[in-house]
């Protein structure tokens, strides 16, 4: 991965310096169309964007264990997985919601749908469907699903709508040719956490780093409390 750098050009007129930042600004996963959500400053992708690829500067295995017991409780099943060598990408799942961006966490035993908003009231029942529907149609793993929503501080709990039952499964109507019918949403894998919640995980990561990781969550973190000024980390 390249080192983090500053975006070129001015971006929205009247955003903090610090939210004009971007991580690894020469990555090829930041097309035309990626450039014009990330400055879009109603959407979402800017912050996923700075915080998914900052967490990625450090191995899988030693950040996303911690991640699903922050969303999905100390008893999820994901914490036992291999994460090691998992793939982190943005917008792999295709929604194409102006209001949430997805992440993939791609790991060898199961995948993570990471939808990230900047609305306190997100819509957990369509999320969930599109959700479903990528996972279908356009990511097609032979391996379990989960589900974690990213959110910001002051949401309402979203548990009581997360709730997947172990019989939860793709429906066989939805499932394209050649698709395993193995592939379910995990039991005890569909969780939430709060951008604080996530940008603490990083600063704990950030405390033993080097100086240009170090610099990347504190960036983050500073974009974050340009979005979220009560927020105090």
């Amino acid at each position: 991965m390249s080192e983090p750098g500053i975006e070129a050009g001015e971006g929205n007129s009247g955003q903090a310096q610090s939210a004009l930042w971007l991580v690894d600004i020469e990555s090829p996963l930041l097309t035309d169309a990626a450039l014009l959500r990330i400055d879009d400053a109603e959407r979402p992708d800017r912050l996923t964007w700075n915080t998914f690829q900052t967490l990625a500067l450090w191995d899988t295995d030693t950040w996303v264990p911690r991640f699903v017991e922050l969303a999905c409780g100390e008893d999820t099943p994901l914490q036992a997985l291999e994460w090691s060598g998992s793939t982190v990408r943005p917008w792999a799942a295709s929604m194409s919601r102006p209001d949430v961006t997805d992440v993939v966490i791609d790991g060898p035993e199961a995948l993570i749908v990471v939808v990230a908003t900047l609305r306190t009231d997100p819509p957990v029942d369509e999320l969930r469907t599109e959700v479903v529907d990528a996972v279908s149609h356009t990511l097609r793993p032979d391996k379990p699903v989960a589900l974690v929503i990213v959110a910001p501080p002051g949401t309402p709990d979203l548990g009581p709508w997360l709730e997947v039952s172990d019989a939860g499964g793709i429906p066989d109507e939805d499932r394209v040719p050649g698709q395993d019918e193995g592939t379910e949403m995990f039991p005890g894998g569909s969780g939430w956490l709060t951008w604080r919640d996530l940008l603490e995980l990083a600063l704990d990561l950030a405390e033993e780093a080097d100086e240009l990781r170090g610099e990347a969550v504190h960036r983050t973190v500073s974009q974050l409390q340009d979005l979220f000024p009560a927020v105090d980390l």
